[in-house]
C-alpha cells in the first residue's frame, strides 16, 4: 500500500496538510502516517543557574496523546489506514531521515503558519526538506482548499527524470486520460535555440511511450529569468499544481524565499510538488 507522509507541529499551516492527505489518500488508496519531531532544546545557564531538563519522555507522551486526538478526528471522514509516529530531534532533520529510511509515496507539508513565529519555523523546515527531498514533497499554500489535480503545469529542462515523474502523476488520477500536463520549457540563452528546439522534440518523443498517458502540451518560452517566466505562467493560467524536479532547486529556493519583489508562495494559491525524479518502484 503506498504511504501519505504528512509532518505536522500541530499549528493551523501544518493541519492544512493533514485536510488535504484525507484526500488524496482516498484517490490514491493510500495510508496515512501522521508524525511529529520532538526537539528537546539543551538546558540554559541564566544568572549562574542552570534551567531544568525538559522531560523527553513527558513530551514524547503529550505529542503523541495529540497525534492520536488528530487520528481520531480524521478517522470520522476517512476510511483509509491511519498510523501514528513520533521521534526526538530537530524536525527537518528527523523528517529527511524518516523519507530516506521508509521512502513514503508522498510527502505532504504546508508552506508556512498563519502566526509570525510559526511562518519563521514551520516555514523554514518545509523549505530545508523541500530543498533536500529524497522522494516527492507536496507544498500546501496556507489557506489550500483540496480539489483534485486534472491540470499540472510541470517545468522542465528535458531531463531524463522527467518521464518517471509523469508516469508517478498518473497514479493520483482513476484516469490517466484526465489529466493535463502543460510542460514549460524557459529557454535562458545559455543553450542555441536550435539545440532547444532538438531536445523539445526528444522529450516529446519520450513521454509517447508513456502508457497510459496523460494528455499532455508542449511550450517553449525565452527568458533569462526561468523563475519569473514561470510565476507569469502560472498567474495567467488556471493551474491545479506546478511540478519541479531537483533541476530546479535555484529558482525553487528564491520561491521560498520571499523578498520584496517575489513573493510567490506567499500570495498564490497553488501546490508545488518537488520531485527528485524517482522512479514509482523506489517509493512505498
Amino acid at each position: 500500500m503506498r504511504t501519505l507522509f504528512v509532518p505536522t507541529d500541530f499549528s493551523d499551516a501544518s493541519l492544512v496538510a493533514l485536510k488535504y492527505a484525507v484526500e488524496i489518500a482516498h484517490a490514491a488508496d493510500a495510508r496515512m502516517v501522521l508524525y511529529s519531531a520532538v526537539h528537546v532544546p539543551p538546558p540554559v545557564a541564566e544568572l549562574g543557574a542552570v534551567s531544568a531538563v525538559p522531560d523527553t519522555d513527558a513530551l514524547v507522551e503529550d505529542t503523541r496523546k495529540a497525534l492520536e486526538g488528530l487520528a481520531l478526528e480524521l478517522s470520522v471522514h476517512t476510511t483509509q489506514q491511519l498510523e501514528i509516529e513520533v521521534e526526538v530531534g530537530l524536525a527537518a532533520d528527523q523528517i529527511r531521515s524518516w523519507m530516506n529510511t521508509h521512502r513514503p509515496w508522498l510527502t505532504i507539508m504546508a508552506s508556512k503558519g498563519t502566526t509570525g513565529l510559526e511562518r519563521f519555523v514551520w516555514g523554514s523546515v518545509t523549505r530545508d526538506v523541500a530543498e533536500h527531498a529524497p522522494t516527492p514533497v507536496l507544498i500546501l499554500p496556507e489557506t489550500y482548499a483540496y480539489e483534485p489535480i486534472n491540470k499540472v503545469l510541470y517545468a522542465t529542462d528535458f531531463k531524463t527524470g522527467d518521464r518517471a515523474v509523469t508516469a508517478y502523476l498518473t497514479d493520483w488520477v482513476e484516469d490517466a486520460a484526465e489529466l493535463a500536463i502543460h510542460y514549460l520549457h524557459v529557454a535562458d540563452g545559455t543553450v542555441p535555440m536550435t539545440y532547444e528546439a532538438q531536445h523539445m522534440e526528444q522529450f516529446q518523443a519520450d513521454l509517447a511511450q508513456i502508457s497510459p498517458a496523460p494528455q499532455t502540451t508542449f511550450e517553449m518560452k525565452p527568458g533569462r529569468h526561468v523563475d519569473q517566466v514561470i510565476e507569469r505562467e502560472i498567474e495567467s493560467g488556471d493551474w491545479h499544481m506546478l511540478v519541479v524536479c531537483p533541476q530546479h532547486r535555484n529558482w525553487l529556493v528564491r520561491l521560498f524565499a520571499p523578498s520584496v519583489s517575489n513573493q510567490l508562495v506567499e500570495h498564490l494559491d497553488l501546490p508545488i510538488l518537488v520531485h527528485p525524479g524517482n522512479s514509482r518502484e523506489d517509493l512505498n
